[in-house]
């Protein structure tokens, strides 16, 4: 039984080190490589449970488990690379301030929530939109169904876009400060749309908000595997042609500790707010395993950050996630 469990840990302790090597690659051509990207805090884990088994269960030392010891060890070390700067233990990407340090007129908080086109739990979310009462509220994966269900919020919220679908790409946004400039944009697929608006503060300062949710990077969707984050690089070519404050929120179905700069192929322009913070996954709301942040809020450093964190569940695969920031004038 001993021999059994030992050969089962050599085989689990394999194919999370090749699956952690794999991960390493930098590459768009393959889902299959990409998706590794995902589970770097649960191979982090396995791998550190995984060596002291492994001392404990070698009745010797050849080559070969030196080998298996010295894959395992390094599988810690990638992916602490890749986590590290989603920890306490690094400065914020994104600076801190307390509430009154900031300009109420130039402060707002958003709220980013992926409700699940399925779910139909539409009363306990809106209890969570009104209990927490963001200024800005966008919701992705919104059909008819749930832009009817939502109606309640109409009267907080005087000002919105809207586009439900039932392909799990609509979006409504919620926001009670003025939406000028609006345009809802196709970036890569005539089926996934993205909201750009420019929000007018109380203070009269103007900010880009721009609202995503594109595709991931799985066969089934409307990508193929080659395809390259052709939404999110545009996002970014928009941020950086109008040289203005932004902020970008959605769902990016995407993990950004691959390669941060990736994702909208920008240097020292889009930060994430979540760098020397903490991981706070976003989903899965229904597995404790399966957890990885998903849904984000980036800001040009015009913004200075006061609250970052992640609400209750409410019947979705995500958790809401909530930030209030300050628009430093």
């Amino acid at each position: 039984m001993k021999k059994l469990f030992f050969y089962l840990l050599l085989l689990i302790g394999t194919l999370v080190i090749l699956a952690t090597l794999g991960s390493a690659i930098a590459t768009e051509d393959f889902w299959w490589i990409k998706i590794l990207d995902f589970p770097r805090l649960q191979f982090l884990i396995l791998a550190i449970l995984l060596i002291p088994l492994f001392i404990w269960l070698a009745d010797d030392w050849g080559f070969w488990k030196v080998f298996f010891l010295i894959g395992l060890v390094a599988t810690i070390i990638i992916q602490c690379f890749y986590l590290y700067p989603y920890t306490e233990l690094v400065d914020p990407a994104v600076e801190g301030i307390a509430e009154e340090e900031a300009a109420p007129a130039s402060t707002f908080d958003l709220m980013v929530a992926n409700v699940y086109m399925h779910n139909r739990q539409a009363e306990d979310f809106i209890h969570i939109v009104q209990e927490h009462d963001p200024d800005i509220l966008l919701a992705m994966e919104t059909n008819n169904w749930w832009e009817e269900a939502l109606q309640p919020l109409d009267e907080a919220y005087p000002y919105g876009m809207e586009y439900p679908l039932d392909n799990t790409y609509g979006m409504i946004l919620y926001s009670k400060y003025p939406l000028l400039n609006q345009e809802i944009l196709f970036l890569q697929y005539d089926s996934v749309p993205s909201f750009h608006a420019q929000v007018q503060l109380p203070s009269g300062s103007l900010f880009n908000f721009h609202g995503v949710h594109p595709v991931p990077p799985f066969p089934g969707e409307p990508n193929d595997t080659s395809d390259e984050e052709v939404a999110l690089v545009k996002v970014g070519e928009m941020v950086e042609a109008l040289g203005q404050p932004a902020v970008v929120a959605g769902d990016l179905n995407d993990v950004a500790w691959a390669q941060r700069e990736r994702l909208f192929e920008t240097e020292g322009l889009l930060y994430d707010t979540r760098i020397g913070r903490g991981i706070i996954p976003t989903f899965s709301a229904k597995s404790w395993i399966a957890a990885w942040p998903l849904d984000y809020v980036f800001v040009t450093n015009d913004f200075a950050l006061i609250e970052l964190k992640r609400l209750e569940e409410f019947g979705s695969d995500h958790y809401p996630l909530y930030t209030k920031i300050s628009l430093q004038e």
